[in-house]
């Protein structure tokens, strides 16, 4: 497997092409006028339902092309698979966003990322059992006197000024540009060649350590490792890649120190708000779970939004994607933990060589043998230490097994 396939080489530079263009979140964002018109009722004691028009999608061209292309991926070589299963789940998240507001929508979503309750790992754990678990220990702690309210004073300019000293110290001069966007609705968005941080809000300095190691050190880093791959559909944001790259960029949170437990509550109630829509909350019900959650009224308005977006605000249809965040976690220690057991010790590397999903690495692996596939340009420094990365993983394992991480009352 020392040579690219010749009949792989044009569905995957087409591939590359359509999936760079391809917008699936920003399809399904909320405009802010939502926000400010929900949030004024509640005021008033009058809480409305957010009325939601989305556009009438029509993406059948794009699907068209994709479909083609994954007809195209015949063969047994390990890049055929990669090609077709990205091309197809590009195809299935156009069409969901084609489905908004029905059940295909929640249908789909769920091929995509899955269900709450959707087993993880082999011993059936689940993403929500693994969320209410952590939602359940964190109330028998005064959370007040442990992590009081941080106060929120840097500006944007100030967050873009330290993760640009960051960028430049791992890429050097790469053509990084970290800049405030006004228009953005999250706290920052990654890209291969850019960074954008939300202009108008205050951060702390946990909000600035975590977009270093999540966004920088993890998804522009593996988007980068991935343009450099001879397979240029390691260098695609799919949609088949989301649980890894969000469980890969919590796990650098946690092994940096980078995490905090408000972020690990909002990373659970996120699960938990899922499984109550699905249940058939509507998006009020969701609202006050996550201000009794411990989340303010403007973070509890953004949380229900990601539930609901594409979806229906009455319940029963949502937007799974934010199962991604723990499920991924989950699936990526555990990926880790078995990779050092086994003694695949370049396992780990050869995960943020490019975007993928952890399952690929071991069919992919002969491939970095063999140098088809290129070691990536790029590690964060845990991943550099295997030490460091093993000592963490062992840690949690034993005391797992130990019974030792268990709280009792």
């Amino acid at each position: 497997m020392k040579k690219f396939p010749k009949e792989l080489r044009e569905p995957d530079r087409k591939l590359y092409r359509i999936g760079k263009k391809v917008e699936i979140l920003n399809n399904l964002i909320w405009p802010l006028s939502v926000k400010r018109a929900f949030l004024k009722q509640w005021a008033k004691g009058d809480p409305r339902l957010p009325k939601i028009v989305y556009p009438k999608y029509d993406f059948s061209m794009q699907r068209g092309e994709l479909r083609q292309i994954a007809k195209q991926c015949k063969s047994e070589h390990p890049f055929s698979h990669i090609i077709k299963s990205t091309a197809q789940s590009y195809a299935t998240a156009l069409e969901m966003v084609e489905a908004v507001g029905t059940k295909k929508f929640l249908r789909l979503s769920s091929r995509l990322y899955g269900l709450p309750k959707d087993p993880v790992s082999s011993d059936s754990v689940s993403t929500y059992r693994a969320a209410t678990r952590f939602l359940k220990s964190v109330k028998r702690f005064d959370l007040k006197s442990i992590a009081p309210p941080e106060l929120a004073c840097i500006l944007p300019q100030t967050v873009v000024n330290e993760i640009s000293a960051v960028a430049e110290r791992k890429f050097g001069d790469h053509g990084m540009r970290i800049v405030t966007d006004s228009k953005l609705k999250s706290k920052a968005s990654a890209s291969p060649s850019r960074i954008r941080v939300r202009e108008g809000v205050s951060f702390t300095q946990h909000d600035i350590q975590q977009l270093i190691q999540h966004e920088l050190l993890v998804h522009t880093l593996t988007l980068k490792n991935g343009r450099q791959q001879p397979l240029r559909a390691l260098g695609l944001n799919s949609p088949r890649t989301t649980c890894t790259q969000e469980g890969l960029a919590v796990f650098a949170e946690f092994i940096t120190n980078a995490i905090d437990v408000k972020r690990l509550l909002r990373i659970s109630a996120r699960v938990g708000g899922i499984q109550m829509a699905l249940d058939g909350a509507d998006f009020i019900d969701v609202f006050r779970f996550f201000l009794e959650s411990g989340q303010n009224e403007e973070e509890s308005f953004f949380s229900a939004a990601r539930v609901f977006r594409g979806g229906n605000v009455k319940g029963g249809v949502v937007f799974t994607k934010d199962l991604a965040y723990l499920k991924g976690f989950i699936q990526v220690h555990r990926f880790f933990l078995m990779a050092l057991q086994h003694r695949k010790f370049l396992h780990p590397q050869y995960l943020i060589s490019g975007r993928m999903d952890w399952t690929d690495v071991e069919t992919l692996a002969p491939l970095f043998q063999s140098k088809l596939l290129k070691a990536p340009l790029y590690e964060p420094d845990w991943i550099s230490n295997r030490s460091t990365l093993l000592a963490f993983l062992l840690s949690s394992s034993v005391m797992n097994n130990l019974g030792l991480s268990r709280i009792t009352s």
